[in-house]
């Protein structure tokens, strides 16, 4: 099996040309699930059957370029692999799938596109059934593509109406944010005003590690006064540390500084850590305008070899979800 890279309008454009369908893994650095996931559909020769009938396509939620996906699918943990047809219709969402269930998934959208039973293991932080979370990120997906491709207004108008279809009761920030832009797009500022509303009231701690930058972007659309300093801001001086050699059953911490370079109290809600093996301090306290302080990870060195860790700075900053990281090597 070739795993291929690029972006995903390239992804759907190659599964269109070859008449292929398309598997989607969406990963991140450092993750053992993604790489497990990865090199079995690459060695088991069971595997290689199924998936050779695919396009696939690996992509870094880490990478700025492959961030909206995180967005548009609700969700920080990985693996989610997604199969689309040909023309580029989602099919299934499976998290955390191992190489035989997707095998099996895989092999049913070949056999029927529209066998329900895809449905079964499609899941992300969103509260919404198996079959409603497909449809709505379904609708969502082809919103985010007809407002990043060439204008269209015909895809535009279509998409819209898609997601309307999935309102009220499988609302989520993004799929408000796609409303109110798409309808920006097509002149109608009335429309776009009350989705960015809409989406702006909508808050939460995933809320504020996803969606800072597109908060901004419906601020501004609204008011193109608006500047991102403005709010709370992050300034951070280095966001991976690598600590080196340590020994076993150590536990090593990194300290990183960071100051509030916007015009709002800063406040750091909270830092998810990926793994146990790794905590987090933080201060509860606001932090003002201008002032300096630290974050800290600490890790407890239990394993030999090679280690990297991270976690997300949740705050109300325009720049809410930074990504920070402690590495080194266990002797």
């Amino acid at each position: 099996m070739s795993v291929r890279s690029g972006s995903m309008s390239e992804a759907l454009h190659a599964a269109a040309a070859e008449k292929k369908h398309l598997m989607a893994v969406v990963t991140y650095d450092g993750c053992p699930s993604c790489d497990k996931l990865i090199q079995a559909a690459n060695h088991e020769a069971d595997f290689r059957e199924v998936f050779d009938q695919y396009l696939v396509y690996r992509f870094n939620a880490m990478e700025p370029r492959h961030q909206w996906l995180d967005q548009w699918l609700y969700e920080k943990a990985y693996p989610i692999t997604l199969l689309f047809t040909p023309e580029g219709k989602l099919l299934t969402v499976i998290k955390n799938g191992n190489a035989g269930k997707i095998k099996h998934l895989a092999a049913r959208a070949l056999h029927n596109p529209n066998d329900t039973a895809l449905f079964r293991h499609s899941r992300t932080k969103l509260p919404f059934g198996h079959d409603t979370l497909v449809r709505t990120l379904a609708a969502g997906f082809d919103g985010y593509m007809a407002l990043h491709n060439p204008p269209d207004p015909a895809r535009m108008r279509n998409a819209l109406s898609g997601i309307e279809q999935t309102l009220p009761g499988q609302a989520y920030f993004f799929n408000y944010y796609l409303l109110s832009r798409l309808s920006d797009k097509l002149g109608d500022s009335a429309r776009a005003r009350r989705f960015a509303d809409s989406a702006l009231s909508r808050k939460g701690p995933m809320e504020a590690m996803l969606y800072a930058p597109l908060r901004a972007e419906l601020k501004f659309q609204l008011d193109t006064s608006y500047d991102q300093y403005d709010d709370p801001y992050v300034a951070i001086s280095e966001t991976q540390i690598d600590i080196g050699e340590v020994g076993r059953n150590q536990t090593p911490k990194a300290t990183f500084r960071i100051r509030n370079i916007g015009k709002k109290p800063l406040l750091i809600r909270d830092m998810r850590v990926g793994c146990t093996c790794t905590s987090a301090d933080w201060p509860k306290k606001p932090i003002q305008p201008g002032e300096e302080t630290t974050v800290s990870l600490t890790y407890k060195a239990a394993k030999e070899g090679t280690f990297s860790q991270s976690a997300y700075l949740l705050t109300n900053a325009f720049n809410s979800s930074v990504h920070i990281t402690i590495s080194g090597f266990v002797m």
